[in-house]
């Protein structure tokens, strides 16, 4: 498969990448399966510490930079959901994340809207959250800004401080995506109906079910 270095390399200068964080990165390999077009999509392998892209879309990569970065750089220091004796979660950082997830500020909209899904799901799109899944958070959030750390509110920020200097050459993304649900509100979430786990498809059977056991109880 290509090398994709030089696409690496262009990506740790664009997004602004601190000088310590391109220093882990720039060891870690990157294969490009398309040099050519933007495709999304791409995965980091710990376990052989690199990254494969399947083009040279920029989100894409820093997506799978920062996962490469959290697991080079010893972020993570709980332990791993499938495997107490390794480390793969970070709960102070989830703490914030779910602390976002109910921000109020207009500045942060658009990390609002992306932790809260993270935490609690799409009914809009039938995502279930991201559960146990840390790394995902952490990547996500980094993805969702395009590195641009100043569209997070400072206690969520903090964490990404050593992975990204904050000025980017082209802004990050600052508002809505597209899937967010008509009646979210910020500092609020879905207004005037059920919650994201019962408005999935399953969440609404159990919710049949257990009223139905009410009703049989009285």
């Amino acid at each position: 498969m290509p090398d994709g270095s030089q696409f690496r390399d262009q990506v740790l200068e664009r997004y602004d990448f601190t000088p310590a964080a391109r220093g882990i990165l720039r060891q870690v390999p990157v294969e490009v399966g398309d040099l050519a077009q933007p495709h999304g999509g791409g995965y980091w392998m710990p376990s052989e510490r690199r990254i494969v892209l399947n083009g040279v879309q920029d989100e894409a990569c820093l997506h799978e930079l920062a996962h490469a970065w959290a697991d080079e750089s010893g972020f993570y220091v709980d332990p791993h959901p499938d495997d107490p004796d390794r480390p793969g979660r970070h709960l102070a950082f989830r703490r914030d994340v779910n602390r976002a997830a109910v921000e109020a500020d207009p500045n942060f909209v658009r990390v609002a809207f992306l932790a809260w899904e993270y935490t609690n799901g799409n009914p809009r799109t039938g995502f279930e959250g991201m559960k146990e899944a840390n790394w995902e958070r952490f990547a996500g959030l980094a993805s969702g800004v395009m590195g641009d750390i100043g569209l997070m509110p400072p206690y969520l920020r903090r964490w990404y401080e050593p992975l990204f200097g904050g000025h980017p050459r082209v802004s990050g993304p600052s508002s809505l995506p597209p899937t967010v649900p008509a009646n979210w509100r910020p500092g609020i979430g879905l207004t005037g109906t059920m919650s994201p786990a019962a408005a999935m498809p399953g969440g609404r059977l159990l919710g049949l079910v257990s009223r139905l056991i009410q009703r049989i109880r009285r």
